[in-house]
């Protein structure tokens, strides 16, 4: 959906890919990578640290001695300037944490439900004719390219700051991810926001689509929301087992209804631990672990909702005038 000059797409990326490709190569585009290595280790974790440096510093500096004309040697500092969009994806179970917490993680569905809309929405593309793409895509070009280059600016940061929650250290770096994607909303709309001084003033809409967004994919990655599938799980389980009551993987892999594969109702499983949603409960003779089904907790926010920010907004306008007229 992005024009091709906007965008650098990559199947792989070495260590150092990002320190050559010219200084301007990658400002303001969007970096799109192919799958994510499923190494772990210190070698994989070095290889991904210019893109650390690039997503958080927004610039790269590489000092790298090089032959001048006496013969010599020269240090050369290669610049790669940003900022970068970044899009990559894995199926690995872990990520690096110094990876992880530069990004948002967004999650597939993998219920069952989820994967017959995905089988029908396949055969529904070979089985009638195709619609013609092109045009639908040279629209999306031409409003891309009708964005102007503008400066934004959030006049709610700091009542959204003082809303966040504080638990989280990864959030130093979350809250920039949050007003980016704010400040890309208001660009987006930019010709329906107002100015000051030149600049776009994001409003609380940008905020509610952000909200929209990012709120269930800050939920997983803070261990406090489980997945569709697993949702899908516990009332598989409820059903046949009441609250209190144990059971082992194999038990819940041999109900009627489950047709799940083994790794996924292990994933599942974990995911309700973590919400409390199942517990430990020992062990059988043949070493199996045993659970006890517990009830599903609600919904968890981590993002304020608009009303709460509006009304933050609202008091903290109202403390500041009340200090001006004194």
């Amino acid at each position: 959906m992005f024009p091709p000059e906007s965008k650098e797409h990559f199947t792989s990326l070495t260590p150092q890919a990002l320190h050559y490709v010219g200084e301007d190569t990658l400002m303001h585009k969007l970096v799109l990578a192919g799958e994510r290595s499923f190494g772990n280790d210190d070698a994989s974790r070095n290889a991904t640290r210019s893109l650390r440096e690039m997503l958080s510093e927004k610039e790269l500096r590489k000092g790298v001695a090089e032959r001048d004309e006496s013969g010599g040697y020269k240090t050369k500092n290669h610049v790669t300037r940003g900022p970068i969009a970044y899009v990559e994806s894995t199926t690995a179970k872990e990520i690096f944490e110094e990876d992880k917490n530069r990004c948002i993680i967004a999650p597939t569905d993998d219920s069952p439900e989820q994967t017959r809309r995905v089988l029908l929405e396949i055969a529904k593309n070979v089985g009638m004719p195709r619609c013609d793409s092109k045009q639908v895509l040279e629209r999306q070009h031409a409003i891309h390219r009708l964005l102007e280059k503008r400066e934004v600016i959030v006049p709610y940061a700091t009542e959204l700051a003082k809303l966040l929650p504080d638990a989280y250290p990864d959030w130093r770096r979350t809250i920039r991810q949050i007003l980016s994607a704010i400040m890309a909303c208001a660009l987006l709309f930019q010709k329906q926001r107002p100015t000051q001084d030149g600049c776009i003033v994001s409003i609380l809409d940008d905020y509610e689509i952000v909200v929209k967004l990012f709120a269930r994919p800050l939920q997983e990655g803070a261990e406090m929301q489980v997945s569709p599938a697993a949702i899908e799980l516990h009332k598989l389980i409820a059903a046949a087992y009441e609250l209190g009551k144990t059971f082992t993987v194999s038990d819940i892999l041999s109900l009627p209804n489950c047709n799940r594969r083994k790794d996924s109702v292990y994933n599942a499983v974990s995911s309700l631990q973590k919400v409390g949603a199942l517990s430990n409960s020992g062990t059988t003779q043949n070493k199996a672990t045993l659970y006890c089904l517990k009830k599903l907790p609600g919904d968890y926010s981590l993002l304020p909702s608009r009303e709460a920010l509006e009304q933050a907004v609202a008091e903290s306008r109202k403390a500041e005038s009340e200090q001006e007229a004194q």
